[in-house]
């Protein structure tokens, strides 16, 4: 346990720089780890406002319960899922300017998402994600 608990927290000061007690970590994180590990569901959802450290967070214990519980996460962002620029930038001027800007409905490729969610369902691997790198607000590589 204190293994698990020392890689928890040096990726927390990686990823947040910050530092959290071995207690708080094993009281407040381990547990969620936990949960997912035992649990019979395929699925959990996080969420939260946006810029509080979700993706960080999950990526953590993504990291942590492959590397200690030997299972295979799939991350999905909404946040991958973004129209390309280009793309958007022909809806903005065939329907309206707003879309334009990231974030508004009509901005996701929904279909994609429900796409990869319907593999995973079916076990159809690899699933191949989409990327979007917000400081070029636009499409980057995907990933398996």
């Amino acid at each position: 346990m204190s293994t698990l608990i020392d890689y928890i927290q040096k990726e927390i000061h990686i990823t947040y720089n910050k530092k959290y007690s071995k207690k708080y970590i094993e009281d407040k994180l381990v547990p969620i780890i936990n949960y997912i590990c035992s649990s019979k569901s395929k699925k959990f959802l996080f969420g939260g406002s946006q810029g509080i450290g979700k993706s960080s967070f999950i990526n953590i214990i993504s990291k942590t319960i492959e590397k200690f519980y030997n299972k295979k996460i799939l991350l999905l962002s909404l946040d991958n899922y973004y129209l390309s620029k280009k793309y958007r930038q022909l809806l903005s001027k065939r329907t309206h300017e707003l879309l334009m800007t990231r974030g508004v409905p009509g901005t996701h490729d929904i279909e994609k998402l429900i796409k990869n969610i319907k593999q995973f369902n079916k076990s159809n691997y690899p699933i191949i994600t989409p990327l979007f790198d917000k400081l070029i607000d636009d499409k980057s590589k995907s990933k398996k």
